[in-house]
């Protein structure tokens, strides 16, 4: 999307989301270099057992203290640029980056980002503005895994494919279970969550749920977010779908209603876009730069 400067391939970001020690993990910058660090999420209470893409306000402060000790912290734009310009940095050179989009990168890290004065591209999904109040998928089976039948869909017609024996058993996982929900068109997921959640269970789990580890961003703290002068808003799709799973007029839908949205909510044009997942294919890119 979104302009030829940016367009944010995770594979070649390094997630952090898990690392205590982050100067384990940066120790080959040591040397002038480039890295783009890639953040889900930062909460006030740290709860595992809900979800792993976030991490503790002590544990993100942390970092930030040892960048600002350590490293040059740039915008994502500049970073790709000079890395485009092959110019090489003086000194270690890092971008921060989120995904997804939630309300506690408003509220628990953009405090800190503003204290360290540190530049960040935050890239949302676009579903926090179109559908007020719902989690995204994976959000929604983490906080109500222990509350849906989900083994009891593990066959052929639910359109998840287990294609190894042990994933059939009993002793698949939840994790496998995720992973292949992953890779379902979005008419699959949807007909395959009517299944999972009957009624009323999932509005009643979330209800119970801490809300920074599944609410979204609203659109008055998108425009507070990039008008702040430090926080860049880029698209992360519209409903965290693979878009390498879609058709190309699907596709076009996903890129092209996320744009509109964020940028009616921002008041200024998106440029960046980062894949859900990791997924994309030529067909891919190709659409994200038409529309730019």
């Amino acid at each position: 999307m979104m302009g030829p400067i940016i367009v944010y391939f995770r594979r070649i970001l390094v997630s952090i989301s898990f690392f205590l020690g982050i100067e384990k993990l940066l120790v080959y910058l040591k040397r002038p270099g480039y890295l783009i660090l890639n953040y889900h999420g930062v909460v006030k209470t740290l709860r595992p057992e809900l979800s792993k893409n976030h991490m503790s306000v002590e544990q993100f402060e942390a970092h930030l203290k040892y960048y600002s000790e350590n490293y040059e912290v740039i915008p994502l734009e500049s970073l790709i640029s000079l890395v485009n310009e092959g110019v090489k940095p003086s000194r270690p050179t890092v971008a921060i980056t989120f995904d997804d989009g939630y309300e506690n990168n408003f509220s628990n890290a953009f405090p800190l980002l503003k204290q360290y004065n540190f530049p960040a591209t935050i890239f949302v999904t676009a579903q926090a503005i179109s559908k007020p109040g719902e989690a995204l998928w994976y959000d929604a089976l983490d906080i109500c895994r222990n509350e849906i039948d989900w083994k009891s869909i593990i066959r052929p017609d639910s359109g998840i494919n287990f294609s190894d024996d042990s994933a059939n058993s009993t002793a698949a996982n939840f994790e496998q279970f995720k992973k292949r929900i992953k890779s379902l068109t979005a008419d699959k997921k949807q007909a395959l969550f009517m299944q999972l959640f009957p009624g009323t269970l999932l509005a009643g789990a979330l209800s119970k749920a801490p809300s920074e580890y599944w609410k979204l961003l609203n659109p008055e703290q998108i425009k507070e977010l990039s008008t702040s002068g430090i926080i860049e808003i880029g698209s992360h799709g519209l409903s965290h779908t693979n878009l390498d799973l879609l058709s190309e007029e699907a596709l076009k839908i996903e890129l092209r209603e996320s744009k509109i949205l964020l940028e009616q909510a921002c008041a200024s044009q998106v440029i960046s876009f980062a894949f859900p997942d990791g997924a994309y294919t030529t067909l891919v890119k190709t659409a994200c730069m038409e529309q730019s």
